[in-house]
């Protein structure tokens, strides 16, 4: 973890290690794609705000209506 007054307790990397495991094997429900961004902390919409908008607007687009002419 990075960021100040974070702290990484023991057997954090562990269970993260754990769970990126269960997310890059596919068992992950309706796993389509991972995206990583390696310079955000778990606050990553604050980290990298404009990026995850745009994987959000990419991820929802084929369930907005066609616009109407």
């Amino acid at each position: 973890m990075t960021g100040e007054g974070s702290e990484l307790r023991e057997g954090d990397a562990e269970i993260g290690d754990q769970r990126l495991h269960y997310v890059e094997s596919g068992d992950g429900p309706n796993l389509d794609r991972v995206e990583r961004l390696p310079d955000a902390s778990h606050w990553l919409h604050h980290d990298e705000a404009e990026r995850v908008t745009q994987l959000l607007t990419e991820f929802f687009a084929p369930a907005l209506p066609a616009p109407s002419r």
